[in-house]
């Protein structure tokens, strides 16, 4: 799919596109827009653990982030629309599926 738009000139921030509450793109000032590639396989590892104080609701005992939840094999984030945007844009893990391009 091919989106084409024309900006106003005050929209000077970081714009991002999801397809629902999944980020498809982004772009930071300065930098060329970053398209998702590959997507996330929900392996969940990058959510395993986490800095205490990084999130507002917390983390559990285990050090995963409160807002993850095992579903079968796969962890799925609860977080929704705010999830932050350094967990849909970083790669953490050597393994990760999520590619940019």
């Amino acid at each position: 799919m091919k989106i084409e738009i024309e900006l106003p000139d005050w929209a000077t921030g970081t714009i991002t596109i999801h397809n629902n509450k999944e980020l498809v793109a982004y772009q930071v000032p300065g930098q060329k827009m970053k398209v998702k590639k590959v997507r996330c396989d929900q392996c969940g590892e990058c959510c395993l653990s986490v800095p205490e104080n990084y999130f507002s609701w917390g983390v559990d005992e285990e050090g995963r982030c409160s807002r993850v939840k095992k579903v079968g094999d796969k962890w799925v984030c609860t977080a929704g629309k705010e999830k932050p945007f350094s967990c849909c844009t970083v790669v953490t893990e050597e393994h990760c599926t999520v590619e940019w391009k």
